[in-house]
């Protein structure tokens, strides 16, 4: 399998902005409620900003594409809350002046 430079480097971002390890974001527990919270984003990111399939992601991340799809819906219904719309809008914004990722999405 073909490493997947562009998503890598959103787990990354995630993972600075979210200020966890990238490896939490693997781990195969849930973790801590910052490491959950960061791969649900990291999920969301991957899908629906570089437009990865659920079933791809999930495969990444060592989740199913189930929940995939549920850290997804997550994240789109904590996007009523402007607070956690801003958040998420910057990390979209920081990710699209990222060299790796100009042509990814």
């Amino acid at each position: 399998m073909r490493r997947d430079e562009a998503a890598a480097s959103v787990v990354v971002e995630v993972a600075r902005a979210k200020g966890v390890g990238v490896l939490e974001i693997f781990q195969r527990s849930r973790g801590s409620e910052e490491a959950a919270t960061a791969r649900q984003l990291a999920m969301y990111l991957l899908h629906v900003w570089l437009g990865r399939r659920q079933e791809d992601v999930g495969r990444m991340l060592g989740r199913d594409r189930t929940t995939v799809g549920h850290a997804c819906r997550t994240v789109e219904d904590g996007r009523d809350d402007r607070t956690f719309d801003a958040e998420v809008a910057a990390m979209e914004s920081a990710l699209s002046g990222l060299p790796e990722l100009r042509h990814a999405a």
